[in-house]
């Protein structure tokens, strides 16, 4: 009898690692490659797929393309995990990326869940070749920990789901004694390193919406759900298109600046989904942006100095040009 070609693994890991390879996406797997893959004759995948055709019945498609055959399985693992190598890639940049929002403990548990889905989608021969580095990351500086306000932010994530009422205690900045707000939660959103919910103040007595809302999460003492409002108005929508948090009428904006090194800062940057750029001459140019928040421009524009950036406009725009 012939001596085997990788003595070292007996026929039931081969078989394994033959069915992780098919596992790992649905592309075509040549005998050939397969062979080499696993160390082992083209008899032995021959005997082994045989094996594994009894138990996924029609779901191994086997052919001949350019004299080769090749085989391709239905991905159960795929269909489960519903993701690829390349989405995988991606939610392990975002996970890093939002590192300086998420608690140390939640991370580890993001990054491991990550790796368990990386090793369900590759062979067991490349599973010492998984990425465990991280490439991205933040350069954190004045950040805020949300960690002891994972509870807090949960309340809420269950409130927008069922467009419920929420009752919370709230400390205003500058201010030493907590307010008690009602209202309805819309968003989450992140700007300048910080967390805010949007939403509508609800008034009991009218049972209506009145004016739009906006808290910053880690100022919120204490979250009382009410459960489902009175009324039967439609909870009013939040777009998130320009500079600042939606909290006044958009106005369609006009800034001007002229230091050049300014002019490429700004131009390098999206700042709203509708703007426009406009070089007057070779020493100025025109920031045109719809934003719904007076004093995030104003902060915008007195963030580059005094005289560095100039205020031209500021133009009410109907709704539907918002």
């Amino acid at each position: 009898m012939p001596k085997k070609i990788d003595q070292g693994a007996t026929a039931t890991i081969k078989l394994l690692r033959l069915f992780r390879i098919l596992l790992a996406d649905d592309s075509k797997h040549f005998l050939s490659d397969l062979a080499h893959t696993l160390n082992c004759s083209s008899q032995t995948v021959l005997r082994l797929m045989a094996d594994i055709e009894s138990e996924v019945k029609g779901n191994l498609e086997t052919g001949i393309e350019k004299g080769k055959r090749y085989y391709r399985l239905t991905s159960y693992m795929a269909e489960q995990l519903d993701i690829n190598a390349q989405e995988l890639r991606f939610l392990s940049i975002c996970t890093d990326l939002s590192s300086q929002y998420v608690p140390c403990h939640i991370k580890k548990r993001l990054t491991s869940s990550i790796f368990e889905m990386a090793i369900q989608l590759t062979a067991i021969a490349d599973r010492d070749n998984i990425d465990k580095v991280e490439h991205f990351g933040i350069i954190k500086k004045g950040y805020i920990d949300y960690g002891p306000h994972f509870q807090t932010i949960h309340s809420i994530i269950r409130a927008m789901r069922k467009q419920s009422l929420l009752n919370i205690t709230y400390k205003k900045v500058g201010e030493r004694e907590l307010n008690e707000y009602n209202y309805v939660p819309v968003r989450l959103v992140s700007m300048n390193n910080t967390l805010y919910t949007l939403g509508h103040y609800y008034d009991l007595k009218q049972h209506s919406f009145t004016h739009p809302i906006c808290f910053l999460v880690h100022r919120i003492h204490s979250v009382e759900s009410k459960g489902h409002r009175d009324g039967v108005e439609s909870l009013p929508k939040i777009e998130l298109k320009g500079m600042g948090l939606p909290i006044d009428d958009p106005k369609l904006y006009i800034i001007e600046f002229k230091d050049p090194k300014i002019i490429d800062f700004v131009s390098d940057r999206i700042w709203a989904d509708k703007q426009k750029i406009t070089f007057v001459d070779d020493k100025t140019m025109h920031l045109e942006l719809i934003s719904q928040s007076e004093k995030e421009v104003l902060s915008f524009i007195n963030s580059f100095g005094p005289g560095n950036a100039r205020l031209i406009s500021a133009t009410l725009v109907k709704e539907d040009e918002s």
